[in-house]
C-alpha cells in the first residue's frame, strides 16, 4: 500500500481481496439475521440470537479466506500478457474444481433425483424402483464446470467495469451497490425460507448466488470505501486478517460445542453455515469417520474411526461405540416381553378394515372451521362408537417408511439393508387363510409395497387430468366389499390430502391451511359413504382402524411440507377403532404404528408373530391394564435424524446422527416443542441419552434373536 498526493493507494490484488472478503462475511451475517428475526421464540433470550449470529458469521469469516485468496491472485494478475492469461486460466479452474467438489458433498443425489423427475415427467412408467444413479465425480462436474466459468467471467467482467465506475458520481454508485444488496437479501430470503430442509441443490445454488451478489454489492461501492476496508483489514502485514480469522474459528468451536440449542437451529434453518460446517468437519476429522472432536463433532475419540456418535452400542462387549458414558452393559438391555395372550371375552371379528390418510394431522380430526362446521363429522363419529388413542405416533414423516413399519411391526432401521427379512402383515394373513387386498393411489404401486403380500393391490387409479383420487379410491373399495370373501384384511388409502392441495372448487384466496382443510373435509365425505356400506344391514362383523401415516407442517418449526423434521405436528398422528365389542372410550396412553400389526390379527383372531416389534392395542382398548406395553417410540428421517418420546410421554429428545445436535423438549410444559432444554450439562438429555442407547441395543437384540429362530 502507498500514499501518494494525501490519497491511499491500494493495490488490485487487496482491493480485489477485500471485496469478495467483505462480500462473503456481508451474506453470512445477513443470513444470521433474517433467521433470527424469523425464529422468533425458538431462540430464547437475549444470549441466544446473538450467538446465533456469531456463528453464523464466524462461518463467513472462514468460508471468505479462499475467495479472498483467489481475489487477490486475480488482482495481481492485471494486464493482458500470456503469462497473465494462463494464470487467471488456472484460477477459473480452481474455481470450477471446489464449485464442482461442492456440488458433489452437497447436492450430487438432487441432481440425480432431478434427472429421474424429469424423466417420470415424459415417461410415466419409469418405476419408482429406480433409485439415483452413483454418479463418478466428473458427473457431477460436468453439471458445475461450466456454470462456474461462467459466473467467474462474468465477475471478471463486472471487476473490470468497476474501473469504468471510478468516474462516477459517489450517488451513482451508492444507488447500484444498494440495489444490488437488496437483491441479495431477495435471493438470501428466499434460499431461507422455503423448504429450508429440502431441495439442497436448489438452496446451493440459492447461496451461491446471494455471496456473488454480495461481492458485487461491495464491488460497487466507492473506492474510498474499499481502500479505508482494505487498510483496516490487511493492516500489520495482515496480522488484523489472522487475528479476525482465529477468533472465528475460535468463537464457532465454543458455540458449538457448549450451547447446543443454537447448534441445532443453525443446522436445521440456516444453508450458507450449514454447508460451510459440513467442509469445516470434514477437514477437522483425523480419524475420517464423518465426526471431528471439535466443532459439535462430539467425537470422543478422534483417533478411531470405530468410536464415533450415532454408532449404536453393542451392550457387554467391553467397547464403546458411540463414545457415551462407556459401553453399556448387558444387564440393562430390554427385553421384549412376551406376547400377551387374545383377551377371551373378545370375539373375532368376520373383516378388518384399515383406512389411512396420507399427511392428515391429529389436531385437525374434530376441528371446526371458520364457520363453526365440523371438520371431520364423519371421522369424529366413528370415534364416538369407538376407542380414540389420542397419543399415537408414527415412527417417520415419509410415507414409505411409516407404512414399512406399519406392516412389518418393525423400526425403520430395521428394515434397511443387511437386515433380516421382516414378517409382513398381509402375507402373514394369507398364510392364515385370511383375504388380503389393499387400494391406494399410483405412487404406492411404484415403491416397492407389493413386496406386504396384499393378495390383490390396486393402485393404477389415478386420473392425470386430476389427481385427487378420493371418489374414485372409494368407487374401488366399495366394490372389492361388494365380493364375498370371507375373513378378509382390507386397507383403504386416501391420498388427497397430501400436497400439492387442490380440492375441487377452492375459495377464492385460500391460502395452504384453508386448502389443506378443503382436501380434509373432501376425504371425510368419501369416508362417510365408505363406514355406511361397511355398517350396512346385514354386513359381516367388522373393525375399522383409522390413522395417518404421518402429519404435515405449516411453518410451525420454519418447516413446510412433511419428511425433513420429527416435531410432533409430523409424527402425531390419529388413531382410531372400532369394533362391535369396544366401547367408546378415550385412550391417553403413548401407542405406536408398530402396534397396528399384532391389534390386526387379534380382532382377527390370530396370535401375533413372535418377529413383531409391536404389541397389540387390543388390552388397552378393553380398558384392561398391560403393565408390560413398551410406550417408547423411536421415530427416524431418511436424512439422519432420529427422535425418542419416553414411555411416561413427557420428555422427548431430537439428534441427528452424522451432526451430533440434540434437542431436549418438556411436551408437558411446552407441547409446541419451542424451548430447547438441551446442555452438555443436562441430567435429564443424559438420561434420555440413555434410554436411546437402551432401545438402540435392544433393537439388534431382537434382530439377532430373529436370525436365531430362523436357524
Amino acid at each position: 500500500m502507498n500514499l501518494s498526493d494525501g490519497r491511499s493507494c491500494t493495490s488490485p490484488g487487496l482491493r480485489a481481496a477485500t471485496v469478495l472478503w467483505t462480500g462473503v462475511v456481508t451474506a453470512y451475517l445477513l443470513e444470521g439475521l433474517m433467521q433470527t428475526w424469523r425464529l422468533g421464540p425458538r431462540l430464547d433470550g437475549l444470549v441466544a440470537p446473538v450467538l446465533f449470529v456469531g456463528a453464523t458469521t464466524f462461518a463467513g469469516v472462514l468460508t471468505a479466506l479462499v475467495p479472498a485468496l483467489l481475489g487477490f491472485l486475480w488482482g495481481v494478475l492485471p494486464g493482458k500478457s500470456t503469462g497473465s492469461r494462463r494464470g487467471k486460466a488456472f484460477l477459473l479452474a480452481l474455481m470450477a474444481l471446489g464449485a464442482a467438489l461442492l456440488a458433489y458433498r452437497v447436492g450430487h443425489q438432487e441432481i440425480e433425483r432431478g434427472l429421474l423427475f424429469l424423466r417420470r415427467r415424459i415417461d410415466p412408467d419409469v418405476p419408482y424402483e429406480l433409485a439415483p444413479a452413483a454418479r463418478p465425480l466428473t458427473h457431477v462436474a460436468a453439471w458445475l464446470v461450466v456454470p462456474t466459468l461462467i459466473l467467474a467471467w462474468v465477475l471478471a467482467r463486472l471487476m473490470a467495469l468497476r474501473a469504468r465506475l471510478e468516474a462516477a458520481r459517489w450517488t451513482t454508485r451508492i444507488l447500484l451497490a444498494a440495489g444490488v444488496g437488496l437483491l441479495m437479501g431477495a435471493v438470501l430470503w428466499v434460499d431461507e425460507s422455503r423448504y429450508v430442509n429440502l431441495y439442497r441443490l436448489i438452496h446451493g445454488a440459492l447461496s451461491v448466488v446471494a455471496v456473488f451478489l454480495g461481492a458485487l454489492a461491495w464491488g460497487l461501492c466507492p473506492s474510498a470505501w474499499i481502500d479505508g476496508l482494505a487498510r483496516r483489514l490487511f493492516s500489520g502485514v495482515g496480522l488484523v486478517f489472522v487475528g479476525v480469522t482465529a477468533l472465528a474459528g475460535g468463537g464457532l468451536h465454543v458455540i458449538l460445542e457448549r450451547y447446543w440449542p443454537v447448534e441445532a437451529l443453525i443446522y436445521q434453518q440456516s444453508n450458507l453455515t450449514r454447508e460451510t460446517l459440513f467442509v469445516l468437519r470434514r477437514l477437522t476429522d483425523r480419524d475420517g469417520d464423518g465426526a471431528p472432536a471439535v466443532l459439535g463433532g462430539d467425537d470422543a475419540d478422534d483417533r478411531d474411526p470405530l468410536c464415533r456418535p450415532g454408532r449404536f452400542e453393542v451392550a457387554g462387549n467391553g467397547y464403546d461405540e458411540n463414545g457415551f458414558e462407556g459401553d453399556l452393559p448387558a444387564d440393562q438391555v430390554p427385553v421384549p416381553p412376551q406376547p400377551l395372550p387374545r383377551p377371551k371375552s373378545f370375539a373375532p371379528v368376520d373383516r378388518v378394515i384399515l383406512v389411512t390418510i396420507d399427511a392428515l394431522r391429529a389436531d385437525r380430526v374434530g376441528k371446526m372451521d371458520a364457520e363453526g362446521a365440523p371438520l371431520t363429522p364423519n371421522i369424529s363419529q366413528l370415534a364416538a362408537r369407538g376407542v380414540r388413542f389420542t397419543r399415537a405416533f408414527s415412527h417417520a414423516s415419509y410415507t414409505v417408511f411409516c407404512f414399512g413399519s406399519i406392516w412389518s411391526s418393525w423400526l425403520p432401521y430395521a428394515l434397511s439393508d443387511g437386515k433380516p427379512e421382516p414378517t409382513w402383515l398381509p402375507r402373514y394373513l394369507n398364510e392364515a387363510g385370511i383375504d388380503t387386498a389393499g387400494i391406494a393411489t399410483s405412487f404406492f404401486g411404484r415403491v416397492g409395497f407389493e413386496r406386504a403380500g396384499f393378495r390383490r393391490l390396486l393402485t393404477d387409479i389415478d386420473d392425470s387430468r386430476n389427481p385427487r383420487t378420493a371418489a374414485m379410491t372409494l368407487t374401488e373399495a366399495l366394490r372389492e366389499l361388494e365380493t364375498p370373501r370371507g375373513k378378509r384384511f382390507l386397507w383403504v388409502h386416501f391420498f388427497d390430502v397430501h400436497g400439492p392441495y387442490a380440492p375441487v372448487n377452492p375459495a377464492a384466496g385460500a391460502g395452504p391451511k384453508d386448502l389443506y382443510e378443503a382436501e380434509i373435509r373432501a376425504t371425510d365425505a368419501a369416508i362417510g359413504r365408505l363406514l355406511q356400506a361397511i355398517n350396512a344391514p346385514g354386513a359381516p362383523s367388522t373393525a375399522i382402524v383409522l390413522t395417518a401415516d404421518h402429519g404435515e407442517e405449516f411453518g410451525e418449526h420454519d418447516a413446510a411440507y412433511h419428511g425433513s423434521t420429527l416435531y410432533e405436528e409430523v409424527t402425531h398422528v390419529p388413531l382410531i377403532i372400532a369394533a362391535p365389542q369396544l366401547q367408546r372410550r378415550v385412550e391417553g396412553r403413548v401407542v405406536r404404528h408398530i402396534d397396528l400389526a399384532p391389534t390386526i390379527t387379534d380382532l382377527l383372531g390370530l396370535s401375533p408373530s413372535p418377529d413383531w416389534m409391536g404389541r397389540s392395542l387390543l388390552t388397552l382398548a378393553l380398558g384392561n391394564e398391560d403393565p408390560d406395553f413398551d410406550h417408547g417410540v423411536m421415530a427416524m428421517t431418511e436424512t439422519g435424524l432420529l427422535s425418542f418420546i419416553e414411555p411416561e410421554g413427557r420428555w422427548k429428545i431430537i439428534t441427528h446422527r452424522a451432526l451430533s445436535t440434540w434437542e431436549l423438549y418438556d411436551l408437558e410444559s411446552d407441547p409446541r416443542e419451542i424451548r430447547n432444554l438441551a446442555h452438555p450439562s443436562s441430567k435429564r438429555l443424559r438420561t434420555m441419552r440413555r434410554l436411546l442407547e437402551r432401545r438402540e441395543a435392544g433393537v439388534e437384540a431382537f434382530l439377532r434373536e430373529v436370525r436365531r429362530r430362523r436357524r
